[in-house]
């Protein structure tokens, strides 16, 4: 027995142009006298079923619109018991509503009120997809077997019957909507262009397209983050409203203990290399993140702080998993401030969290109690732009222009890994001798 499937065909032409002929055969259990039924089906043409011409003959039995025409029109019909009927997108009790399509039920009255659905064909009006359950009959026809007193069994087919287009019409009709898709295309092209933006000379242009992706094992589950861009001399951006900002507040709700943001950013940072001078160590950006906590009493808590040096020397992609810090309160009072109104303002500048202070002077943290809390994770993704390195294109040189300016840079970044280095082995020493006088 062949299978039935549903099958989808795209249709730019004319739904209404569609026909589809049912022919239904008895095979076995017809006597002398087997069924066998021609009809063709226009797209949404009514055809009446032996119950519905019994049911809306009845004047009685009809009382909306559509019931009262289907009166009429039965009132005109010649006596006919035809076994191949219709279901149309009007019948609401028969039929479902779908958003956007048409539907179409092609039915057969085989009697004993057994109505059997032999072919469903739903059309999208925007989408021009035809959908059709089963498919038109390539070869086998399809069966039915209906049970009763005596066991019968029909075959029918599926054709599609619709008028086909002249050869020369449908070269025509594909011509017009190639010349279609193409404006369409152009229209695209026009709206979406817009001419590629070069900075200016003795300029290098850094696209960060960072994402806050998310904060775990702090000591609250309500938690938000705010981060802060710290530009030296000779940087700039050309929109300081992305300097700083904060993501929006999240919760965990199990035991994993993490709150997840995704937060995306977009950030463009200018540096201008004329001013470089002989001898000149360039510094790089930083960033600072603070991780803020909320209460059902709206109470705010400083949760922690971490930092890191940008990577704007070097192309590509970074994941982070920055380790947070925060200033134990001092004292008894201390404690029940954090406790009962918080904390949020401890901080007066966030860039605490820096070993080498952003100021050239001395900054004294002798006593200072700290303790590590949570992580952030954070991806960074980096692009590099600037005229210098299209002279090295054009000059078919080894990219000497952009290898000292990234070395600039480079050399920075390194000086200042070497200064937390030194300080951290500072703390370490102070550490160490403060033990032994405890011994």
């Amino acid at each position: 027995m062949k299978q039935q499937s549903t099958v989808i065909y795209r249709s730019p032409d004319k739904i209404t142009n569609l026909k589809i002929r049912i022919r239904i055969k008895e095979i076995i259990g017809g006597g002398d006298d087997p069924l066998e039924e021609i009809q063709t089906f226009r797209w949404q043409q009514k055809i009446f079923g032996q119950f519905e011409r019994n049911f809306y003959l009845d004047r009685k039995n009809c009382a909306t619109e559509l019931e009262k025409k289907y009166h009429a029109e039965i009132c005109k019909l010649s006596e006919k018991n035809n076994v191949l009927f219709s279901y149309v997108n009007e019948d609401e009790d028969e039929v479902d509503k779908f958003d956007n399509y048409e539907i179409m039920h092609l039915m057969a009255d085989l009697g004993d009120r057994q109505a059997i659905n032999l072919c469903t064909i739903k059309y999208d009006s925007v989408q021009k997809v035809l959908t059709m359950l089963p498919d038109f009959t390539q070869s086998e026809p399809y069966y039915i077997h209906v049970e009763g007193d005596a066991k019968k069994i029909y075959e029918y087919r599926v054709d599609d019957v619709s008028e086909k287009i002249p050869i020369d019409s449908l070269l025509k009709e594909n011509e017009i909507l190639d010349r279609i898709n193409l404006h369409q295309l152009k229209m695209k092209l026009d709206k979406g262009y817009r001419e590629f933006e070069i900075p200016p000379k003795n300029k290098l242009s850094v696209y960060l397209f960072l994402e806050i992706l998310s904060a775990r094992n702090f000591e609250c589950n309500t938690v938000y983050v705010q981060y802060f861009i710290d530009l030296p001399p000779h940087w700039n951006c050309k929109n300081s409203a992305t300097l700083k900002g904060c993501t929006q507040t999240s919760s965990w709700l199990n035991n994993e203990r993490v709150a997840y943001f995704g937060l995306p950013l977009e950030i463009c940072l200018e540096y201008d290399f004329q001013e470089i001078r002989e001898g000149e160590i360039l510094k790089p950006p930083s960033i600072y993140f603070e991780v803020v906590s909320k209460d059902s009493w709206d109470r705010f808590r400083s949760e922690g702080l971490a930092y890191i040096i940008l990577p704007v020397t070097q192309a590509g992609v970074y994941n982070y998993e920055l380790r947070c810090l925060r200033i134990c309160p001092d004292g008894i009072t201390g404690n029940l401030r954090r406790c009962f109104i918080g904390d949020f303002s401890n901080y007066e500048n966030i860039i605490w969290a820096s070993i080498s202070g952003a100021n050239e002077n001395c900054v004294n943290r002798y006593g200072i109690r700290t303790e590590g809390t949570g992580q952030i994770n954070i991806r960074i993704g980096v692009l590099q732009q600037s005229q210098e390195f299209l002279q090295d294109f054009a000059s078919n040189s080894t990219g000497r222009r952009r290898k000292f300016l990234l070395d600039k840079l480079n050399t920075s970044v390194l000086i200042k890994s070497i200064e937390q280095v030194v300080a951290a082995f500072k703390v370490a020493k102070r550490k160490m001798i403060e033990a032994r006088k405890n011994v």
